[in-house]
């Protein structure tokens, strides 16, 4: 549970994010295919780094390379959240600031995913493997899922509360 509550918790956090992102943009006053841009350079790592994210996976220590790709999108994170608020950001900053925040992202999926694949008990391998496949929340406790609405809550309060920089870090 406590991976699947750290996936969910990344997924909300990379939605807010790109929505973040999107918002940024638009303060710019660019036309709509600078914000296109915006969800394409999230999206672009994924499919350029996809599958040998997947092999390096494989081959390395998988922790190392958890901590070192989300080093990578925490650092890409903090200097796009330290040039927004500096008011030294430019569109094509935004863009390619998002791309390599992505990057990270890209390289952490596979090792997570074959990480959690790996922490089900040998006992319940396929139910296990499917609930965390799929994100069921169904057979969670009721603890857990008072646990993801907290934080779900809690992150929206930060954006209303700090707008949207706080989104980047």
């Amino acid at each position: 549970p406590l991976l699947a509550c750290a996936d969910h918790d990344l997924c909300v956090v990379r939605a807010l994010r790109s929505v973040a992102a999107v918002w940024l943009m638009l303060s710019f006053q660019v036309s709509p295919l600078w914000v296109a841009l915006v969800q394409a350079a999230a999206a672009a790592p994924i499919f350029l780094f996809g599958l040998a994210s997947g092999a390096m996976a494989d081959l390395v220590d998988r922790k190392r390379l958890l901590v070192r790709a989300q080093a990578w999108a925490c650092a890409m994170a903090l200097i796009l959240c330290g040039l927004a608020a500096a008011g030294w950001l430019s569109p094509l900053l935004l863009i390619g600031l998002v791309f390599l925040t992505g990057v990270g992202v890209a390289a952490r999926w596979p090792a997570f995913t074959a990480s959690t694949a790996e922490s089900v008990p040998r006992e319940q391998p396929r139910q296990g493997q499917r609930q965390i496949a799929q994100g069921d929340l169904r057979n969670e406790g009721r603890a857990q899922r008072v646990a993801h609405i907290k934080c779900t809550a809690h992150g929206l309060a930060r954006v209303g509360r700090a707008g949207q920089l706080v989104l980047f870090v």
